[in-house]
């Protein structure tokens, strides 16, 4: 059994209420990115070295609004971070962090002291939070001592790394359409997340493949995982199109 290691990390005095909702965590060089399910923005930290328990210790809690580098499908007022994006999942792969938001409907929540027809009227409501439909990569940055930061477009050798998302808006995204014709998966996409309707949960990539883990649907014990390959639009390099894999 694999011993399990703390990871200490230090928040910024004024965000320290972002430690409790926690979604996704991915650690490059000296850098350790973690997103938080109730934001819009990325959080970074540094190594600093490790305990006397030689658990790592993370410090110097920087903030990063996603909507600097990508437009999201609801755009936030100008002095506002935006609506969150429910983001569940963080990876790293050829310059790119990739992140992904829930893509998944809500129902309200009765009060526990709530009367019997307000309840059964707030269980009836539905809600489609726009933000959640993103999936996108920035270019990420590093300096001599492997620090990662976030940049809008990248100039390399050969390439431009451009941040991106993948076309849709607040109703939904080309992987959503997708999906529409999936006999296994289209039943789903009207059901909340948590009535185990379609809610991504997990996110890795290796090259120009991205991999979704769905927490739902689970279909008779079967879990799901969903391979993409997001390539740039070739009039817009800001967005992603969905290429055909295999068949």
């Amino acid at each position: 059994m694999a011993r399990k290691r703390a990871v200490h990390l230090t928040f910024a005095a004024n965000h320290a209420r972002l430690r409790e909702a926690l979604s996704g965590a991915v650690q490059i060089d000296q850098t350790l990115w973690v997103v938080n399910d109730e934001t819009a923005s990325l959080e970074r930290f540094t190594h600093q070295g490790n305990d006397s328990d030689a658990h790592p210790q993370y410090g110097h809690h920087t903030r990063f609004a996603v909507k600097d580098y990508i437009p999201l499908p609801i755009p936030p007022q100008a002095d506002e971070e935006g609506e969150e994006v429910d983001m569940e999942g963080l990876a790293y792969a050829d310059g790119y962090l990739w992140l992904a938001g829930s893509h998944s409907l809500s129902r309200n929540k009765p009060d526990t002291d709530d009367p019997l027809e307000k309840a059964f009227q707030q269980l009836a409501e539905l809600k489609r939070g726009g933000n959640r439909y993103l999936l996108a990569r920035i270019p990420l940055v590093a300096d001599d001592a492997g620090i990662h930061t976030p940049q809008v477009s990248v100039e390399q050798a050969d390439t431009t790394l451009t941040a991106a998302r993948l076309h849709g808006d607040a109703s939904g995204n080309e992987l959503m359409a997708a999906l529409r014709c999936d006999p296994h998966l289209s039943p789903f996409l009207d059901l909340p997340g948590k009535d185990n309707g379609l809610d991504i949960e997990g996110l890795a990539a290796i090259g120009r493949r991205v991999f979704l883990g769905l927490r739902g649907p689970v279909l008779r014990g079967w879990a799901v995982i969903l391979e993409l390959e997001p390539v740039a639009d070739p009039d817009d390099p800001t967005l992603l199109r969905l290429a055909a894999i295999g068949g």
